[in-house]
């Protein structure tokens, strides 16, 4: 695992260093093996390739973007997000949290709604207010 953990940062490292200068094939293919590298259970480290998505989405920009539209690939823009949002429902709490993290800054960085679908995911952690305490706003606000 230490060495999927090392090649994810590694091509982090190289999405980063070479921006949106990486050719559009190249950017498929990392990004095909990084979502790939996703399935299966979390492992220590795991979450360098979140990271490096991430890494890789912002560095490539809007070419990401136009180089993933295709769903005829092996990785589309859909799947990518599809398997992120999949890691972002995983029962360890500290992937979890990256998970969710990295999902948030690709998202934003693509200039995509998923509000509904992020929210979906964790609603069940935010915190609920009781129903006496609904009364009591109320009631404080007809005062």
């Amino acid at each position: 695992w230490a060495v999927k953990a090392q090649a994810a940062r590694a091509m982090g490292t190289v999405a980063t260093k070479l921006g949106g200068t990486i050719s559009p094939q190249i950017q498929k293919r990392i990004a095909t093996m990084l979502v790939e590298a996703l399935a299966g259970r979390t492992w220590a480290g795991k979450e360098c390739i979140l990271r490096s998505l991430y890494d890789l989405v912002e560095s490539g920009g809007e070419s990401v973007k136009t180089n993933l539209q295709s769903k005829t690939d092996q990785v589309s823009l859909e799947s990518m997000l599809d398997a992120l949002f999949k890691e972002c429902k995983k029962e360890k709490v500290d992937y979890r949290i990256v998970a969710l993290n990295s999902t948030g800054n690709i998202i934003s960085t693509l200039n995509m709604d998923f509000f509904k679908t992020m929210y979906a995911i964790v609603e069940p952690h935010l915190p609920k207010e009781e129903e006496g305490e609904e009364e009591k706003e109320k009631e404080e606000e007809d005062k």
